[in-house]
């Protein structure tokens, strides 16, 4: 038994003697996403398996790791075999599986009905061993597949609605760029709807990102229409702090508010709407109303 990253640098090595730079590139970033999860993955991994980080093989812990787990957790040294029940192993090889296959998180629904896969494994099995067929669990499963792929591939989730729009399935220059805009929120709490009937308040940074991802799949990344979906969040994201920067100015300074720009306009006219339009710590009906409005009408 070897660690992960031995048998990584092995792969690496291997695929580097065959494959340009380029290829090695992507491989290598993929790696070092799926070696280091962002917080909220791991965050994720942890509310769905409780030895999602643990190592098992006391050869592989540092010696400030404790042993986490009331089994006897040196007998898997012995009997490998019994390493890949545990539901660390088993939410792994799924993992690895999707990945292989290409397969959208989605078929995790397939794979719990009594019938055959094509996949020549016992895929039922590794579901059974992570989430008991909870069905709370088993949605736990799916969003952690969804989250994991979009970081690691930049892979969009099916995504139905946000804040209520629906994001369009097929359509063709009868949308112009601009429009797509009104799928980015300042800063709130987001609702979003998924096609699995699933639905997920989030914050609009998170929102933002899975637009953003859905977005790529589509245009190229270095495109215009990526530059321009770009400079529109960021004219989104930033504006109340913008505005904040410009309310404190003219506070401390005799001058003439409207020379002092359009954010200093929108200031003037949202704080007499909403006296806490600039508060990024309140989430109150009437600002959510308002951003509601502000999205209908781009």
């Amino acid at each position: 038994m070897v660690s992960s990253q031995q048998v990584n640098n092995e792969l690496i090595s291997i695929f580097k003697t065959f494959n340009k730079q380029e290829e090695s590139n992507y491989l290598d970033n993929y790696r070092l996403k799926i070696e280091t999860p962002n917080s909220y993955i791991k965050q994720l991994g942890k509310e769905l398996i409780a030895d999602y980080n643990y190592k098992y093989f006391p050869s592989l812990r540092n010696k400030s790791e404790k042993i986490i787990l009331t089994t006897n957790n040196d007998n898997y040294v012995n009997d490998y075999s019994i390493y890949f029940d545990t539901l660390k192993m088993s939410l792994i090889r799924l993992e690895q599986l999707f990945i292989l296959n290409d397969l959208p998180p989605f078929y995790i629904y397939e794979f719990l009905k009594p019938t055959k896969n094509k996949f020549g494994q016992n895929i039922s099995s590794w579901i059974k061993n992570i989430t008991v067929i909870d069905v709370k669990k088993i949605k736990q499963l799916k969003i952690y597949l969804d989250e994991y792929f979009q970081f690691i591939f930049d892979r969009p989730k099916n995504i139905y609605k946000i804040n209520k729009l629906a994001v369009p399935i097929d359509f063709s220059d009868q949308i112009k760029l601009d429009e797509f805009a009104e799928y980015l929120s300042r800063n709130s709490i987001v609702v979003l709807d998924f096609f699995d009937e699933n639905l997920r308040l989030v914050s609009s940074e998170e929102a933002n990102n899975s637009f953003i991802t859905w977005f790529k799949a589509i245009y190229e990344t270095n495109s215009y229409e990526m530059q321009k979906i770009t400079e529109y969040r960021s004219n989104i994201e930033n504006l109340i702090k913008r505005i904040n920067e410009i309310h404190s100015k003219y506070k401390k300074i005799n001058c003439n508010i409207n020379k002092l720009g359009i954010e200093a306009k929108i200031a003037k006219l949202a704080l007499k709407l909403i006296p806490d339009y600039c508060d990024n710590n309140v989430n109150t009906e009437n600002k959510q109303c308002l951003i509601d409005l502000e999205q209908l009408i781009i």
